[in-house]
């Protein structure tokens, strides 16, 4: 019995049952939307800590279901600079400067 989706034998072209989907994904979304009001209610430095475990997390399990074992410690680092990447200003106008 395969143990992942994409082992399975008609992989990609799978098949399923809408009407058994709608309310275990409803309670999923329900949970999802609570949990994200919870990391706005933290703040911003705590909700982008949050953000950083859940992409490290899921780029370490990305990795073993593709057979890889990735350093956990690296992918935080990893994460943690690309954050901090994307919250640099793009310019000097951001930053209080002018535009160059």
């Amino acid at each position: 019995m395969p143990h992942y989706i994409w082992q399975k034998s008609n992989w990609p072209k799978l098949r399923w049952q809408s009407d058994r989907l709608l309310d275990p994904l409803g309670r999923a979304r329900l949970r999802q939307g609570k949990l994200l009001s919870q990391a706005a209610a933290l703040g911003f430095d705590l909700e982008q800590q949050a953000q950083a475990e859940i992409l490290t997390e899921e780029a370490v399990k990305t990795a073993a279901i593709e057979g890889e074992e990735f350093d956990r410690e690296s992918v935080r680092s990893s994460v943690q600079a690309a954050g901090a990447a994307d919250r640099r200003p793009a310019d000097g106008a951001a930053a209080g400067g002018r535009p160059g």
